[in-house]
């Protein structure tokens, strides 16, 4: 079959039949198909228009540099506008018109994580201060409600009570002036509380700045160092050490029985009860009676020897 082709054992056959190294066919020279890369054919034909373009004697803007003075005045209109060339698309508006707050834009090298959580961080105080604005004025309204709310109640008990006939008309004008009277209270305090912090703010800062000034010790001048002294120098004199302090403490003129006696009733211990007493004088008088014996035993026996007569040698 044409469509087939034949064994790979034939092919290579064939070729070694062949040889290699062989001339181009004719078939291959006469085809329309050019096998050199694309690149090479793109520089021989440039260079090919370029220099057909400049043969004929006309100039492009690369030959007169209109395209680096177009660049010049683009980049200083930029700079008058006050975002440069270099600067420029790295912020992203966030509402249309002028004075808006501007987002930056992705950086380089940056995932989509770390830019939303940038971003995320740049909004947040906006956002938690509209939320906090936006709770206090919802108290706001309520406590609001309920004042008029009150007030409403107050008043249409007091128009039955009226209408019964149990308090005159003047009572309802007296309710609502007061009420009155009430809120244009409530709003001058609150402009005297406000010009009280401003006011107490500018005396902490005076205070500050006077207590700063108190505080700030005076610039302490130390000693110059002394030379370094030579390593063959000789002592003439041994060191003087400094003189200790003295004690301000005046020697106590107590002697040592009083002393003792004084410590002796100063003691941590228990008290004798009345045997533990009786024990103590007993063992006391026959350490004395046995002490006597000894003492008048020793009298004794140097009688005896003082009697001996001596014996020459």
């Amino acid at each position: 079959m044409p469509h087939k082709r034949s064994k790979k054992s034939v092919r290579d056959a064939e070729t070694a039949k062949r040889g290699s190294n062989l001339p181009p066919s004719a078939k291959a020279t006469t085809s329309l198909y050019d096998d050199t890369p694309k690149s090479a054919t793109r520089i021989i034909s440039g260079w090919k228009f370029q220099s057909e373009f400049r043969g004929s004697g006309r100039t492009n803007s690369e030959d007169t540099g209109e395209r680096d003075k177009l660049k010049i005045a683009t980049s200083k209109q930029n700079t008058k506008n006050g975002q440069s060339s270099s600067s420029a698309g790295k912020v992203i508006s966030t509402e249309k018109g002028k004075g808006k707050e501007k987002l930056p834009s992705i950086l380089p090298n940056e995932s989509l994580g770390e830019y939303n959580r940038r971003i995320e961080s740049i909004l947040r105080p906006g956002v938690s201060k509209a939320m906090k604005d936006a709770e206090s004025s919802k108290q706001l309204e309520i406590s609001n409600l309920l004042k008029d709310k009150k007030i409403n109640k107050k008043k249409s008990k007091l128009e039955k009570l009226i209408k019964d006939g149990k308090l005159p008309k003047e009572a309802l004008t007296n309710f609502l002036k007061e009420q009155e009277q009430k809120e244009k209270d409530k709003l001058n305090k609150r402009k005297r509380n406000d010009n009280d912090d401003l006011d107490d703010d500018d005396e902490e800062e005076g205070s500050e700045n006077d207590e700063e000034k108190k505080r700030r010790k005076p610039i302490k001048e130390f000693k110059e160092i002394e030379k370094p002294r030579r390593l063959n120098d000789i002592v003439q004199a041994p060191p003087q050490l400094p003189h200790l302090r003295k004690s301000s403490t005046p020697k106590s003129n107590t002697s040592s029985k009083e002393a003792y006696t004084a410590i002796g009733n100063n003691t941590s211990r228990l008290p004798l009860n009345a045997g533990q007493k009786r024990i103590l004088e007993e063992e006391r008088e026959r350490v004395v009676k046995m002490y006597r014996e000894m003492k008048a035993q020793k009298e004794v026996e140097r009688e005896k020897q003082a009697k001996k007569p001596k014996v020459k040698a």
